[in-house]
């Protein structure tokens, strides 16, 4: 099954307003993606009625090259700048499901934050100063720009910034002056956000090792910058995986990734899928991890792990299994494990007893 995410946004016409809540399903169960698409609808569904649009994104499975992540510090703002609604809102549907049709084509303008680069992560352009574009969503999720009121209280005048972008594509017009232009696309993952706590305590470094395991974020308390710091620190340590090739230095990496909270945009399964060295490996920290954060969804995640063990066992292939299996959960068949080994045999070729 993909790995996506489905974001759920309510926006009220201020930057800081903008409430973001995640419902990450990860991949790796094969025949059960039919089983697990109902449960997104489901899902879907209800988050739809409490929130005014949604959006649907991949989760952080790997290091991406094409991210622009570093530590700057605000110098400026860009002022309105136009970007390209029509490509914005044309690959966005409203929850009706129709498209928006303009009859004009009205000019959508956006702001922007100047950043001078103080220490970076990894920048696939070099540059010492960028342009940092946000966007937000009205309630028919059609795309719209940020007012330089909100950038000026959302990220003060010599500020220090986390960043994490990718190069503009809907900002259309080119700068002057040579500063590199990113953007902040609510599909994509990236995000700016202040590097310090309401304390004025910087809150990371290009550099450090984060601890997932004491982090903890009070919405009622902590700042939003504060939330966003762990996608921060998954992708510093996501290069860190990309860069080596030593199992034993990774697998000390994906110990810390094991406890970066569920809640954010990243997909535990999916980076141990692509981090460990074995099927054996992997399947020992993704069925830890989710055994540790949710023990009921992993109860039945056994009981098709060992139903589909079973039959590869007995000489079907992987591929043959996860289709029985999931044609006998279509069926409706229990999740238990006689029940559902008995219902998958009734698509399987009969096997000749030796």
């Amino acid at each position: 099954m993909p790995n996506v995410e489905f974001l759920a946004f309510h926006f009220d016409g201020h930057l800081g307003s903008v409430q973001q809540g995640h419902i990450a399903f990860s991949g790796g169960f094969g025949a059960m993606r039919k089983v697990f698409k109902v449960i997104c609808v489901i899902c879907f569904l209800c988050v739809s009625s409490a929130f005014g649009c949604i959006l649907s994104k991949k989760s952080t499975t790997k290091f991406d090259s094409n991210e622009f992540i570093f530590i700057g510090t605000v110098i400026g703002y860009t002022g309105a700048v136009e970007f390209d609604g029509v490509r914005a809102n044309g690959s966005i549907a409203p929850i009706s499901g129709t498209y928006v049709n303009q009859t004009a084509e009205p000019k959508f303008v956006t702001n922007g934050v100047v950043v001078r680069m103080k220490d970076s992560v990894h920048l696939p352009i070099k540059s010492e100063v960028f342009e940092v574009f946000e966007y937000s969503l009205r309630a028919d999720c059609l795309f719209q720009g940020v007012s330089i009121t909100d950038l000026r209280d959302e990220f003060p005048l010599n500020s220090e910034v986390r960043v994490i972008s990718k190069k503009a594509q809907l900002v259309t017009v080119k700068t002057s002056d040579g500063h590199v232009r990113l953007e902040n696309r609510l599909t994509e993952d990236g995000s700016i956000a202040l590097n310090s706590d309401k304390n004025d305590n910087r809150m990371t470094t290009t550099d450090s090792i984060f601890d997932y395991k004491t982090y903890s974020y009070d919405m009622n308390r902590d700042s939003y910058s504060r939330y966003l710091l762990p996608v921060f620190e998954i992708r510093k340590d996501l290069l860190r995986l990309s860069q080596t090739t030593d199992q034993s230095l990774r697998n000390k990496i994906l110990d810390r990734i094991f406890h970066a909270p569920v809640a954010h945009d990243i997909d535990h399964g999916g980076i141990f899928k692509n981090y460990t060295s074995s099927e054996s490996e992997y399947r020992r920290y993704f069925e830890s991890h989710l055994r540790a954060t949710d023990p009921d969804f992993y109860i039945q995640y056994k009981v098709y792990q060992d139903a589909l063990d079973k039959l590869v066992k007995m000489g079907y292939t992987k591929d043959q299994a996860e289709a029985a299996l999931g044609k006998a959960l279509e069926k409706g068949t229990d999740i238990d494990m006689a029940k559902l080994y008995e219902a998958s045999l009734k698509y399987l070729p009969t096997r000749k007893s030796k």
